[in-house]
């Protein structure tokens, strides 16, 4: 009985709570109950989206640089048209300092950007414009420190039809290599520093077919270590984990499954501290789409990729979807991407810290009313906090499809601060700083904890 009477009376409490909140007050959602729901942090996080508002954009890769600013790439232009590679350098306090375009008469995106020891950059993406293709081709772009080119070469065979999601990062002889597809097969590309090819290795085998290679990353030993798919996503895939040599030999290959589910793909792979690594991959369960019946699986292995734990992040309602992993300073690691939360809910962002284990001790999830949102690339920042490119996309109850740009600092709790929140009641806030325990009580009902855009 006292039970019942509680839960009535908390429920009249949130609707008189309703009646004093401007109706476009902003709340932040939120999942964990470990952190109080709003904090003053002050200027260190920010929400923002940059270029023209009435364009079409996506920016899909960011890190910070040594100036304490941040890269991150992307696109620019219509969506189902002619876009072109958009660069953008951003201010540490989140203002632009520059943009670039890259591009021709056709589709070209950057999905991957590096800051290179000489202060530039190197992007890796996809071109519709230039190669020996006419479908996409691999496109590397190298810049100056403020985003000029210098040079840029493309990669792709005649049968190329659809190059992915290609990543890149400088090796220690001052190159670079190169993780894709190249329209059959997963490859593995080694270019010097002035972008001329040095060797290509072609991932197909009798045995077993690597059909995606989504992220590539040089390892202590001089190797490198490559996590993508093998398989058909239409047909069924499994995830791959493949180590080489510092030729492109394959050295070992670690394949997962996952019982009654047509796709598992591995995204994103990185050597840890011990020397072993921390793959990211996704699992769909049976049902042919990620978005309402995702998992994501986190698994941590040795050095010779014999798993030592896994984790998977589940929903009883809705789903995840993992972009992006890293360990960060505490031993521990940061997860982003997109999570459904229940069936009516078009997928926002969320962040994830887990302890060196993989047990989680926080989520955040960041959304905005009717739009769909998506994490893309998550890295923790000298400061503690968290930086995340994403886009948001609107239109999708009214049958469009108009992506924007997003980026988003968080402190070291995953928050944004309320300062930035330019709406909130400042009764309301009063409230919820003097009673936490109606932070918790918000947390369990999803119409109180919604991010909205005004």
């Amino acid at each position: 009985m006292k039970k019942n009477i509680l839960y009535v009376g908390a429920t009249v409490f949130l609707l008189l709570i309703t009646a004093i909140i401007p109706v476009n007050a902003q709340l932040c959602k939120k999942e964990s109950e470990s952190l109080p729901l709003y904090t003053a942090i002050g200027s260190s996080s920010w929400m923002k989206t940059y270029g023209n508002p009435n364009e079409d954009s996506m920016l899909g890769s960011i890190q910070q640089t040594t100036d304490g600013g941040y890269i991150t790439v992307g696109f620019t232009g219509p969506y189902f048209g002619n876009h072109d590679v958009w660069l953008v350098k951003i201010q540490k306090n989140g203002n632009m300092a520059w943009e670039k375009t890259f591009g021709g008469s056709s589709p070209d995106e950057g999905w991957y950007v590096r800051q290179t020891s000489d202060g530039g950059y190197i992007i890796a993406g996809v071109t519709e414009s230039f190669g020996s293709s006419s479908n996409e081709n691999i496109y590397l772009i190298k810049t100056d420190e403020n985003g000029g080119e210098e040079w840029s070469k493309t990669f792709g065979g005649s049968g190329s039809t659809n190059s992915g999601s290609p990543s890149v990062q400088q090796t220690t002889d001052g190159g670079y290599i190169i993780g894709g597809y190249n329209g059959s097969n997963a490859c593995l590309i080694k270019i010097d520093a002035s972008g001329n090819k040095e060797w290509e290795k072609n991932f197909d085998k009798s045995n077993y077919h690597f059909a995606s290679a989504y992220c590539v990353q040089q390892t202590t030993d001089g190797g490198y270590i490559i996590i993508g798919r093998i398989g058909s996503a239409i047909i069924g895939s499994s995830a791959c984990l493949l180590k080489t040599d510092a030729n492109g030999n394959v050295l070992w290959d670690k394949t997962w499954e996952y019982s009654d589910s047509i796709r598992v793909e591995g995204t994103y792979v990185e050597q840890t501290t011990d020397g072993g690594y921390i793959a990211l991959v996704n699992i769909d369960k049976g049902h042919g789409d990620w978005y309402l019946h995702g998992d994501t699986w986190l698994i941590k292995t040795d050095t010779n990729g014999n798993t030592e734990w896994d984790k998977i992040y589940s929903r009883i309602a809705g789903s995840y979807v993992g972009t992006s992993v890293h360990q960060i300073t505490d031993g521990g690691y940061i997860i982003a991407g997109a999570i459904q939360t229940s069936a009516a809910n078009l997928g926002d962002i969320f962040l994830l810290k887990t302890n060196s284990h993989g047990k989680e001790m926080w989520e955040r999830i960041y959304g905005f009313l009717g739009q769909a949102e998506l994490g893309l690339h998550c890295e923790q920042t000298s400061d503690g906090g968290y930086i995340i490119a994403g886009t948001k996309v609107a239109g999708v109850l009214q049958n469009k499809f108009e992506p924007r740009n997003l980026v988003i600092k968080t402190n070291a709790n995953g928050q944004v601060s309320k300062a930035k929140v330019k709406s909130f009641d400042s009764t309301f806030i009063s409230l919820l700083e003097r009673f936490p325990r109606l932070s918790r009580l918000l947390s369990l009902f999803p119409t109180f904890t919604r991010l909205i855009n005004s």
